[in-house]
């Protein structure tokens, strides 16, 4: 993942083994950025230009959002049909099913 200033590439992070960064979502009031890596099923937690910490997710991580608010981030595992919440207070995960509706 490439850091930018304005356009100009600063550094890039490197996430070492964990492949396949997916998507990216950013708390713009903790500064952390949630990068989900769908071939590992993991979201690397970022602070600056270091990954700081990997966590898992369910099974090919697809999507994030993250509630600046409330300090939870949410991870869509395709594979999977869950949802993974990520407190950043707690670094503690949870799966949630997908409720999928006909239409």
């Amino acid at each position: 993942m490439a850091v930018l200033s304005g356009t100009q590439v600063i550094t890039k992070v490197d996430f070492g083994s964990y492949s396949f960064p997916y998507a990216i979502g950013v708390n713009p009031k903790s500064g952390y950025v949630y990068v989900v890596h769908a071939a590992s099923n993991t979201v690397s937690v970022v602070s600056g230009t270091q990954v700081v910490e990997v966590l898992p997710a369910g099974s090919m991580p697809s999507a994030v959002g993250v509630n600046p608010e409330t300090g939870l981030i949410y991870v869509v595992n395709r594979n999977s049909q869950d949802v993974t919440v990520i407190s950043e207070n707690m670094n503690r995960q949870l799966f949630l099913p997908l409720v999928m509706k006909n239409r």
